[in-house]
């Protein structure tokens, strides 16, 4: 429903609205004006209504910010003010063919459809109050108000003649330019402004005269030391023919100062802005770049110019449309989002992926637009997309690595032991045919089929560790040890071996692998030891929210270089004369480790011992 036809029938409005006296304007509910009547117009001396359709109610400057802060809360506001015409004339506010000053009264009241109904606009009631207001200044002694409003005025004000000869001035000026009023009385204005003997080139009240208008400038004068905004009106018609010129000053050294520094700021974050490598952005509510910095342009192909030109949605890639709407609607409703990622399209076509943050800058509770700093992260998601896919690579190879060590290791064992039951049933059948060195080869054969046989087996046990599905659950590792010492019983018994333990936690994990990686550290404890009997010793201790569990014994200890070889498959310290074995042992208890995403390492010194360290996560483990 519209503002004109919500309220009573359209031919009745129309009447009532053009043969009103009183000036009446409407304006919808964003403060646009969109009707106005006769008596409005002639009022503000304006010739049609098409030349102020569309004036901002909250951008005229003759309207306070109470006024405008009580129609934003939905209350009616009245008001008298001073209606200033050279004020319209000067910001270009609309045409009009009045000058001076006239008094108004005012008053808006909001406009809603029936009770509890939607917000439709404003309704203005204007009245030209100038005739009551001159009436109600008559009453008052004429010199008399003349020099009390003289004096109140809160600038310098001054008069001088056609000879720039000083005749009044109140004592607002006579503060401004550090002298005493009587001083200044009959001087030249040239010499109390600017301390010249003869008016400057830019003297305001030659210029008044010259030119016959209102001159207004702001300077700056070295004489006084200061930012002065100066304004020169001819006042003519003197009785005796003569003109005055009224000047008003007033010091803006404060302003002036903060604008320079204000630009100063600007120009330096400017600077900033345009040498970073991220890509800064504003845009407006309708999607209209405010500003982009130069790595912005640079990194999408745009000149500074054909960035203007732009709106929002041409650099966003189809892939990253409805993410961009949606995020930037929610920026627009007062949210600040960190960490976007989107896809923007250059000039000539390519997608460059950012991430950034965005939020919106607000005024009067409306947006004004947003702010965004964005990073190019093409490089860097090309490359986690690589890095992905190379993993992805290995993990196939390993898998299909592991699955041929397990089925190949696998299909071996049966011809080898065929082998070794064919050497051994040649050995049986025909030994007493044979001499001694063959009987030395059969014995050499069978013990490198053995030896195989071993390894094979060994290469099979790795296999599996990764092949096989991993049943994590709550593994009670005093059982476990209870368990392995049960299995090494013959092997302690014959070597004299002594193990003790602290107290072991429950852990999560796979209990079948958990049994293997401590038998593997314990009989490797007990296989490499020195001339004294084996004293092994297994404890645990919780720290950073990991079980580090240690394997101690008095052994004979590896050499630093060592220490991280001993860790690869088949990879063997001494000569199988010395000892016994195939190289596996450590290789798969690290495996075991690894896949209970733990690390295993040793500290060791030849000829004192060796600890092996292994750490398993908590996940909820406690101690048994």
């Amino acid at each position: 429903m519209s503002l004109e036809n919500g309220l009573i029938r359209p031919e009745i409005f129309q009447k009532l609205f053009e043969e009103s006296p009183i000036g009446v304007e409407l304006y919808d509910a964003e403060g646009k004006l969109v009707r106005v009547n006769r008596a409005c117009l002639d009022i503000f001396g304006v010739d049609s209504a098409s030349d102020v359709k569309g004036f901002d109610l909250f951008g005229d400057p003759n309207v306070s910010e109470e006024v405008k802060s009580k129609l934003r809360k939905g209350e009616t506001a009245r008001y008298e003010s001073a209606f200033d015409f050279e004020k319209v004339k000067d910001l270009g506010l609309y045409a009009t063919r009045k000058n001076g000053t006239i008094h108004i009264d005012v008053m808006i009241t909001p406009i809603f459809s029936g009770d509890g109904g939607p917000f439709l606009g404003y309704m203005a009631q204007v009245q030209d109050i100038t005739a009551r207001k001159l009436a109600e200044m008559e009453a008052v002694s004429g010199r008399e108000l003349w020099e009390r409003t003289f004096e109140a005025v809160g600038e310098g004000v001054f008069i001088v003649d056609e000879r720039n000869t000083l005749l009044q001035c109140n004592e607002a000026f006579a503060h401004l330019v550090g002298r005493p009023r009587e001083e200044l009385l009959g001087l030249k204005c040239h010499q109390i402004v600017h301390g010249s003997g003869s008016p400057p080139e830019f003297c305001a009240a030659h210029r008044a005269l010259r030119e016959r208008r209102r001159v207004h400038e702001v300077l700056y004068e070295s004489y006084l030391g200061k930012h002065l905004e100066l304004n020169a009106s001819l006042v003519e018609g003197i009785e005796g023919g003569g003109t005055l010129i009224v000047h008003t000053l007033r010091d803006v050294s404060e302003r002036e100062e903060a604008q320079r520094a204000l630009k100063e700021s600007e120009e330096r974050l400017r600077d900033i802005f345009d040498n970073t490598s991220d890509l800064i952005q504003s845009v407006d509510p309708e999607g209209r770049f405010l500003y982009v910095n130069r790595a912005w342009r640079e990194t999408l192909g745009y000149t500074e110019e054909e960035a203007k030109e732009l709106v929002l949605w041409d650099i966003v890639h189809p892939a990253s449309m409805d993410h961009c709407r949606e995020s930037f609607e929610r920026v627009m409703a007062g949210e600040t989002l960190g960490g976007v990622e989107a896809v923007f399209m250059s000039k000539n076509g390519d997608g460059i992926m950012v991430e950034g943050n965005i939020s919106c800058r607000f005024g009067d509770g409306r947006p004004l637009g947003t702010r965004a700093i964005f990073r190019d992260i093409t490089q860097r998601k090309l490359a986690e997309y690589e890095l992905a896919r190379f993993a992805d690579e290995i993990a196939r190879s390993n898998r299909e690595l592991e699955n041929f060590a397990y089925i190949a290791s696998h299909d071996l064992q049966e011809p080898l032991r065929m082998v070794i039951s064919y050497l051994q049933l040649l050995e049986r059948r025909y030994g007493d045919k044979l001499g001694s060195e063959a009987h030395d080869y059969i014995d050499f054969a069978v013990d490198g089929a053995s030896r195989m046989k071993a390894m094979i087996e060994g290469l099979l046990a790795y296999s599996r560790v990764g092949t096989r599905e991993m049943k994590p659950a709550p593994a009670d590792c005093e059982e476990i040890l209870r368990e392995v010492l049960e299995n090494l019983g013959l092997a302690i018994e014959d070597s004299g071996a002594r193990i003790t333990h602290d107290r072991l936690p429950v852990v999560m994990g796979d209990e079948v692998q958990l049994v293997q990686l401590f038998q593997n550290l314990i009989s490797n404890a007990i296989k490499f030891r020195g001339e004294e009997p084996p004293r092994i010793h297994v404890s645990a201790s919780q720290q950073n929210g990991e079980w580090i569990f240690s394997v101690r014994d008095n052994g004979i200890g590896i050499e630093a270089q060592q220490r991280e070889r001993i860790f690869d498959i088949f990879q063997r310290l001494h000569t199988r004369e010395e000892y016994q074995g195939t190289g596996i042992g450590l290789a798969l208890a690290k495996k075991i480790v690894e896949r209970h995403h733990g690390r295993i390492w040793v500290v060791s010194e030849p000829g004192h011992g060796s600890t092996f360290y292994f750490s398993i996560p908590e996940q909820g483990g406690e101690t048994a």
